[in-house]
């Protein structure tokens, strides 16, 4: 892979780059032996997106991202760490990653990170690990599989995440992560877009405590609500969100 790296880097015109490893090299059990070569200073003058898709294991996605001439560039990028949030053991694992992409890629404006497996760290905790090491103004995570929201991580309570202006949950919202809704408006104050994949579910909402929210926000907020509807459950599809969009409406 570093000899095609090589060739490709020397495209001077290059902005966009999707790697997709064959998925022998891309699983940590066979610990591929990469070359820790760097790579020449002079390729990919012009990459600015960036996307390593598949099965990625941690120790291809640490190689990849400690070829500087590759990453420092980039003002986007898009990662598929199926292990990431598996457990919360694996959390000081989950901040080093955070702190190579900043450390690497340090003008980076948004981040997209796919999990795609079980993931037993709700995506509000991933955000705020993330965010703690990558200070980006757009964050995506993507969990389509098993993911969910999780509460509101206790460890960043008083965190304040100034910085974050865009925040795209894939994760499904059920009826008790709407409680976390103030505390996600505190801890990312000059919020400007928010995205969440609700629930469809016959229920009701509480209202919510905004007693935490020290200030108002002087910004708009845009808030895209994602509902799937499947054709052969349209009319009760239809039915929910009414529901839900006279409760959020009101």
């Amino acid at each position: 892979m570093w000899d095609d790296l090589c060739i490709i880097g020397q495209l001077p015109s290059l902005e966009s780059l999707d790697v997709v490893p064959h998925y022998l090299i891309s699983t940590s059990e066979i610990k591929p032996k990469f070359k820790a070569a760097p790579l020449p200073s002079t390729v990919f003058p012009s990459l600015r997106n960036f996307a390593l898709k598949g099965v990625i294991g941690a120790s291809l996605f640490r190689w990849i991202w400690r070829l500087k001439p590759m990453v420092s560039g980039l003002l986007s990028a898009y990662i598929s760490l199926p292990d990431y949030g598996s457990n919360s053991k694996s959390l000081d694992a989950n901040l080093a990653h955070g702190q190579l992409i900043h450390k690497n890629s340090p003008n980076l404006t948004v981040l997209t990170i796919n999990i795609s497996s079980t993931s037993r760290v709700g995506a509000l905790q991933i955000a705020c690990e993330l965010l703690s090491g990558v200070p980006v103004p757009t964050l995506v995570i993507k969990d389509w599989i098993n993911g969910r929201v999780g509460d509101y991580p206790a460890a960043h309570s008083d965190s304040i995440f100034h910085h974050l202006r865009r925040l795209d949950l894939s994760t499904t919202f059920q009826p008790p992560n709407w409680a976390t809704l103030p505390k996600i408006a505190k801890a990312f104050p000059n919020l400007e877009y928010l995205c969440m994949n609700p629930s469809t579910k016959w229920e009701s909402y509480k209202p919510l405590d905004i007693g935490c929210i020290s200030r108002t926000a002087s910004q708009p907020i845009e808030i895209k609500l994602s509902v799937e509807c499947t054709a052969y459950k349209e009319t009760r599809d239809e039915e929910q969100w009414a529901y839900i969009r006279n409760d959020i409406t009101k």
